[in-house]
């Protein structure tokens, strides 16, 4: 099919995407704790990036982009950079030393009840934390009597919990009790990504619970050293977080 399109009409039919870009831009300068002030030089590489339209966005919304013949070998350049680096027995002896660390491409949290019986998605590792990295979270058990707690496991950046995001749970038994029971859940997330899930009955007694109970915060120190000391009766799941979303 072939039509001609005035620049403004066609200027309007992308202005989705270039609203698009400039999001995305925004969210990774937040996500890395920076604003566009901390930004030396903006590269755009790629075809789309010679548009008129595109530079004249980012230049609006960040900084006028830097504009050179040979703009798209810098895309070369840095991966015979890396290439070098890879290939160094040392950072100290690299060409130039970068260090590149692998982090988290999703959140990954578990499926909680809250105050208002409101089902959510409570993170206990965030996205772009760097790997190997662990997190932990503090529940209660719903109803007096209640035997089991049933926690599902989610890789998602949203609080929102679909079923696409789900990528396995754990089902701990606990004690009944009229009184709310505390469950303590660990995350446990290597270079590899497997993430193993430790879960346990926590005792209101506890040195642990009690530091949680002012801080909210969990001591994963000492969380840790009783699970290795085997003070908490622990079920363990793992789970490959790298699995294609159905």
């Amino acid at each position: 099919i072939d039509e001609e399109l005035d620049i403004k009409t066609f200027n309007e039919m992308i202005q989705p995407l270039l609203e698009r870009t400039i999001s995305k831009i925004n969210e990774v300068l937040e996500e890395a704790n920076l604003t566009k002030r901390d930004i030396s030089r903006v590269i755009l590489v790629g075809g789309s990036t010679r548009m008129r339209a595109v530079q004249e966005a980012v230049t609006q919304n960040i900084k006028k982009p830097y504009i050179a013949d040979n703009v798209d070998e810098i895309v070369a350049q840095g991966a015979a950079i890396m290439a070098a680096n890879l290939s160094a027995p040392s950072i100290d002896e690299a060409p130039v030393p970068i260090e590149v660390k692998d982090v988290t491409a999703h959140s990954l949290g578990i499926g909680f009840f809250s105050e208002n019986d409101e089902y959510r998605v409570v993170h206990l590792i965030k996205r772009n934390t760097v790997l190997p990295c662990t997190g932990a979270e503090m529940g209660f058990t719903r109803y007096p009597n209640q035997k089991n707690v049933r926690m599902a496991v989610y890789r998602t950046n949203d609080t929102i919990p679909l079923d696409e995001h789900l990528l396995g749970e754990l089902v701990l038994s606990v004690t009944p009790k009229e009184e709310p029971v505390s469950v303590v859940a660990l995350f446990e997330l290597d270079n590899s990504g497997v993430l193993t899930f430790s879960s346990a009955e926590l005792s209101p007694d506890s040195d642990l619970f009690r530091e949680y109970s002012q801080t909210e915060v969990i001591n994963l120190r000492a969380l840790k050293e009783m699970i290795e000391n085997k003070e908490l009766k622990i079920k363990q799941a793992t789970i490959d977080t790298n699995k294609q979303e159905a």
